[in-house]
């Protein structure tokens, strides 16, 4: 359980305003970590918890998710505050509210998802590693998307299971998938592009179609 007095000390210092008479109540959505929703003066917050060594964790998913708002697309939780306290670490973005989603929301939803993926780069990868769960994702630049997802996301995925034990035919296959993996794409199709989606941002409170 996290030492509330002192974590609604930082919120404070970052002007969140926490009422300590209102106390957090755990929701879902902070994956390995914990998540919470409190109020803060006149709105939500949607806050995530976790061990001072999350910190670079929720550094990576802050910046993420101001790149993908960036983008103005799709609405996108507006980040509050990253902080470390003592062995505490938070993520706090602004709560949003979901209900069950008409045929027009989520039409509008898949649109602007579709304009979300045109915003394009000359690279493919990011300025900086994040994680999948805990996991760490390597987002070096490269021109080369097959190489890209072949030495990055392939490779670096069997290099961690074979750390772990997981050898023999998984390595084996996994390496001939990796040889054949130009095959899945036509070199004389539209040319691959760079894609905001691909920081592999994701969150309880990710993405929403706008209003």
């Amino acid at each position: 359980m996290p030492q509330w007095q002192s974590l609604f000390r930082v919120l404070r210092e970052h002007d969140i305003n926490v009422s300590e008479n209102d106390m957090p109540r755990p929701v879902g959505g902070g994956d390995i970590n914990s998540a919470w929703h409190l109020r803060a003066d006149d709105h939500g917050v949607f806050l995530k918890t976790g061990t001072a060594a999350a910190y670079d964790m929720f550094l990576a998913e802050a910046e993420g998710l101001q790149e993908l708002a960036a983008a103005a697309a799709i609405r996108v939780p507006k980040v509050l505050g990253c902080v470390c306290s003592g062995n505490e670490s938070l993520l706090a973005l602004e709560w949003m509210d979901f209900e069950l989603a008409d045929a027009a929301t989520e039409r509008a939803f898949g649109e602007q998802l579709a304009l979300l993926h045109r915003c394009t780069r000359d690279k493919f990868g990011w300025h900086r590693d994040n994680t999948i769960g805990s996991t760490p994702q390597h987002n070096q630049w490269s021109d080369d998307w097959i190489k890209f997802f072949a030495e990055q996301r392939l490779g670096f995925q069997l290099d961690l299971a074979a750390k772990n034990g997981f050898t023999g035919a998984l390595q084996s296959d996994g390496q001939r998938l990796i040889g054949d993996i130009g095959q899945f794409f036509n070199a004389t199709g539209p040319r691959l592009r760079y894609c905001m989606v691909t920081c592999g941002v994701v969150t309880g409170q990710c993405l929403a179609a706008s209003p």
